[in-house]
């Protein structure tokens, strides 16, 4: 069994990860859940408490020195992950890192760099393309669609106050590697947006992808709801992801052809995809699938993203 770490013990963590490797712990070939690391000491041991790790600790140096571990878990503010990450690697542990891989593309390219100079096994932690309802979505397509692959991709994400000068290179990127695990690696992103918005007004553009087909982004940051939801348009099919309700539902040939929808509603660490990315994170790890999406992904999706912004200009 694989035995894992975590750093950082943060309100995201503690909603996603956290729960999820407790769970994964649980299944014959999951992981064993050593210790977790947090510069608050106290947030550190009511971690390991909750989740069931063996110890914690404040002292990542401390950690990494004296236990074994095959696979880490970083999860840090954007301010911190730089510089941490940028460490970490040298050290040839793989990992697992909390997007966006930076506050900027200037600090997620030299992430990027780095790990490729190092050569180190990791995957960018981007949980939307894990989501059941995603999930669901691509596999339908792998499956199915064969011939006809989806020409057209539609991305609303829609948000609640959210005036955070950040919000589409730290949040709206999900959108992007949402789409970007079905369609492909975006080649170009052109805005439309209106030239009289202001600060958070909708931002939209159009992408085109290096495989083919093109894709519709809409990224709110202060829409009043909250809305995020993903459709694939093919010959004779579509196919739309609802996240926020955990919804699918897919039409080819003019019938329904497959839906799904949770009896219950799902715990968060399920619905949000957190633990189905874990899942995928400690089997590349085992050498069952590849590391994806990698840090090179993460950096991709924050420089398509900042492309919407005009404040940047």
């Amino acid at each position: 069994m694989l035995r894992v770490a975590v750093v950082g013990a943060g309100a995201h963590s503690r909603r996603h990860h956290g729960p999820a490797l407790q769970r994964l712990a649980s299944e014959p070939s999951g992981a064993d859940l050593v210790a977790v690391c947090d510069r608050d000491r106290e947030a550190a041991r009511r971690y390991a408490a909750e989740y069931g790790f063996a110890s914690s600790t404040d002292d990542i140096d401390d950690l990494l020195a004296g236990t074994a571990l095959d696979a880490l878990v970083v999860v840090t503010p954007p301010a911190v992950t730089t510089s941490l990450v940028a460490d970490l690697l040298p050290r040839g542990l793989p990992l697992l890192v909390e997007k966006p891989p930076g506050e900027t593309v200037e600090e997620a390219t030299r992430l990027r760099d780095a790990a490729e100079r190092h050569d180190v096994a990791h995957m960018m932690s981007f949980n939307r393309r894990f989501h059941p309802a995603v999930r669901r979505a691509r596999e339908w397509i792998e499956e199915n669609a064969g011939h006809r692959p989806p020409q057209h991709a539609v991305a609303r994400l829609y948000r609640h106050d959210r005036p955070d000068s950040e919000f589409l290179t730290h949040t709206g990127i999900h959108a992007v590697d949402a789409v970007s695990s079905v369609m492909g690696r975006v080649e170009t992103m052109s805005r439309t947006t209106s030239p009289d918005h202001t600060a958070g007004s909708p931002c939209a553009g159009t992408a085109a992808f290096e495989a083919g087909g093109t894709a519709s982004f809409v990224l709110a940051p202060d829409a009043g709801c909250d809305v995020e939801t993903y459709e694939f348009v093919g010959p004779r099919y579509a196919v739309r992801a609802d996240t926020l309700n955990d919804r699918l539902r897919i039409r080819d040939g003019g019938e329904p052809v497959a839906s799904w929808e949770p009896a219950t509603r799902l715990p968060t660490f399920v619905r949000s995809g957190a633990l189905a990315e874990t899942r995928a994170f400690l089997a590349a790890v085992r050498g069952e699938r590849a590391f994806s999406p990698t840090l090179a992904d993460g950096r991709h999706a924050m420089a398509v993203a900042e492309t919407l912004d005009d404040r940047r200009e």
